[in-house]
C-alpha cells in the first residue's frame, strides 16, 4: 500500500512584503549594460553546455543592480524601510499575515468583494472578440512574498496583471528594457470582481516570460498573476536532485502566491473569490497539471522510466522523490475550475492513472516541432476523461508561448537562435495570437460562463487559423 503526500512544503512562517513602489531606477553606470545582461539572463536559461554560459553568468550577476525598488526621493527601498511611508504593518497593506504551519495555507475568500466595487461609475465594457484585445486596459503591478525554500527565507515576486480603468501610469518595461503594452499602478478597473488566472513559468524561467499573453488575458476582464519560483529562476542553475525538490514545492508557490494576491487590500477587492483558473508553460504546465489535480505514484514513475519511454523529461529527477507514496495536490488546490497546460511535461511522473485523478476541464497546448516537451502531450490527452481540448500548431516550438523571441537580438543567442529560427519555426507573433485566442476563448467559457465561446471551441470553430488544429472531447461544463 502506498502512503499517500501532499506536495512538499516548508514548516516555517510566512508571510509576504509589499509592493514594489514607484519608478525602475537604473544605475547610470549599468544602463549600456542592460541588453548584455539582459541577454545574457536568457541564455543561461537555454540547453547549453555550462562552460559556454560563464559568460552568461558573469554579466547575470550585474543584472539585480540595475533595475530597484524606489521611494519618492528614488532611493532604491530595503527591507527596513517603510515603503508606503505611512508606518502600516504587512496586514494593514492587505499582505497575508503570519500562519502558524504553512500546511493551513488555504484560498482567501474575499465575500464583500463585490460589495467594495459598488457604486462605480465605470459600467462592464462590451466584450470583445477573443481574437482581439479586449476592451480593458491593462494594468500591472508586483507584489513580495517570502521564498519558504530557503533559510533564511528570501523573497519572490508576484507579477500582476489587471483590468484597468484607464490607461494610466508609467508603461511597465520588461527587465528594463522590453516596453510592453500595460501600465505600472494603473487605477483599478470599477465594474469586477474578476476571475483570477495563476500561471506558472517553465523551467529556469521568470514571472513575466509570457507577457502577452498576461496582457491579453487582462484586456478580457481577468486578473493574471504569476510568481517567480524559488531555485528555478533565471540566476538559478539546479542539479537533478534539487530539480526534483523543487518540482514538488513548484504548486505550493503557486498556492502561496494566490493567497497572497487575495489577501492583498488593493487586489483582494478585484478578484473577490471569484472563479480561478491555473496555467502554466512548460514545467509550469506540469505544475498546472498537478494543481488541476494530477497525482503521482512514485514508485509506478520510476518503473515507467526503468522500462524506457518516450516522454521521459522527468525521468531523472522522480529517482529522488519519496520512494512508496503517492504525491497529491496541495491543500487548496480543488478551487481551480479550469487548467491550460501550454508544451507540458510531466507524463512520465503521472501516468495514466495520475493524469486521471483530474476532475476539471484541461486544455492542452503544443507544436509540431516541440524540442523538448513535444512526446508528453498525447499520452495526456489519452489519459485524461473530463472535458479536454487540444490544440496543435505547425511549425510550433517550445518557445512560441513565450515572449522571448519577440525580443531584441534574439537571433543572435546561442540555443535561444535555434529555437526561435523564423525559417524552422511558425511567425512568433503569429503564433501568440493564435494562443491567446483560444486560451482567451477557453477561460471565458470556463471562468465565466460565456456561451458564445463554444463556437471558439468547436471541432470546427467559428475563428479558425490554418496552422492549427483543435481537439474537443467530453460534455463541456
Amino acid at each position: 500500500m502506498c502512503a499517500r503526500t501532499r506536495f512538499i512544503r516548508p514548516r516555517h512562517e510566512h508571510h509576504t512584503h509589499p509592493r514594489c513602489r514607484g519608478p525602475l531606477v537604473p544605475f547610470a553606470i549599468l544602463v549600456p549594460f542592460a541588453p548584455f545582461a539582459f541577454f545574457a539572463i536568457i541564455a543561461r536559461t537555454l540547453p547549453v553546455p555550462r562552460v559556454r554560459r560563464a559568460a552568461a553568468w558573469a554579466l547575470l550577476t550585474l543584472a539585480p543592480y540595475s533595475v530597484g525598488c524606489a521611494d519618492e526621493t528614488g532611493r532604491l527601498g530595503t527591507e527596513e524601510e517603510e515603503v508606503d511611508g505611512g508606518g502600516e504593518d504587512a496586514s494593514d497593506r492587505g499582505g497575508a499575515t503570519d500562519t502558524e504551519d504553512a500546511d493551513a495555507i488555504e484560498p482567501t475568500d474575499v465575500p464583500d468583494a463585490a460589495g467594495d466595487l459598488e457604486g462605480a461609475d465605470a459600467t462592464p465594457a462590451e466584450p470583445a472578440p477573443p481574437e482581439e484585445r479586449g476592451a480593458y486596459p491593462v494594468g500591472h503591478l508586483e507584489l513580495r512574498m517570502d521564498d519558504l525554500s530557503t533559510e533564511p527565507p528570501g523573497r519572490s515576486t508576484i507579477g500582476v496583471w489587471y483590468p484597468a480603468a484607464a490607461a494610466e501610469g508609467e508603461p511597465t518595461r520588461i527587465a528594463s528594457l522590453i516596453e510592453s503594452g500595460s501600465f505600472d499602478e494603473a487605477p483599478l478597473a470599477t465594474d469586477g470582481p474578476f476571475p483570477l488566472v495563476m500561471f506558472s513559468h517553465g523551467n529556469q524561467g521568470a514571472n513575466f516570460q509570457s507577457f502577452t499573453y498576461y496582457e491579453h488575458l487582462a484586456s478580457h476582464g481577468f486578473v493574471v498573476a504569476a510568481p517567480d519560483h524559488a531555485g528555478n529562476r533565471i540566476a538559478d542553475n539546479p542539479d537533478d536532485e534539487e530539480t526534483a525538490a523543487i518540482a514538488l514545492r513548484r504548486p505550493a508557490d503557486v498556492m502561496r502566491a494566490m493567497v497572497t494576491v487575495e489577501a492583498d487590500a488593493t487586489l483582494g477587492p478585484l478578484v473577490g473569490g471569484t472563479a480561478r483558473g491555473i496555467s502554466g508553460h512548460s514545467f509550469g504546465g506540469y505544475t498546472a497539471l498537478a494543481l488541476a489535480g494530477a497525482t503521482t505514484d512514485v514508485d509506478a514513475a520510476n518503473a515507467r522510466c526503468d522500462a524506457g519511454t518516450d516522454s521521459d523529461i522527468f525521468c531523472p529527477f522522480t529517482p529522488y522523490w519519496p520512494p512508496g507514496e503517492v504525491v497529491e495536490p496541495p491543500a487548496g488546490a480543488e478551487v481551480f475550475e479550469a487548467c491550460l497546460a501550454m508544451a507540458p511535461g510531466g507524463y512520465a511522473a503521472f501516468g495514466d492513472d495520475g493524469v486521471a485523478a483530474i476532475d476539471i476541464p484541461v486544455f492542452l497546448m503544443g507544436g509540431t516541432d516541440d524540442e523538448f516537451t513535444g512526446t508528453d502531450i498525447e499520452p495526456l490527452w489519452n489519459a485524461l476523461d473530463e472535458y479536454r481540448l487540444w490544440l496543435t500548431i505547425e511549425r510550433g516550438g517550445h518557445m512560441m508561448f513565450t515572449d522571448l523571441c519577440r525580443l531584441p537580438g534574439a537571433n543572435v543567442i546561442e540555443g535561444l537562435a535555434e529555437l526561435c529560427d523564423p525559417t524552422t519555426h511558425i511567425d512568433v507573433d503569429r503564433g501568440l495570437e493564435i494562443v491567446n485566442t483560444y486560451a482567451t476563448a477557453f477561460f471565458r467559457f470556463t471562468l465565466k460562463g460565456d456561451e458564445a465561446m463554444v463556437a471558439y471551441l468547436a471541432a470546427e470553430p467559428i475563428v479558425a487559423f490554418d496552422e492549427a488544429t483543435l481537439r474537443v472531447d467530453g460534455e463541456r461544463r
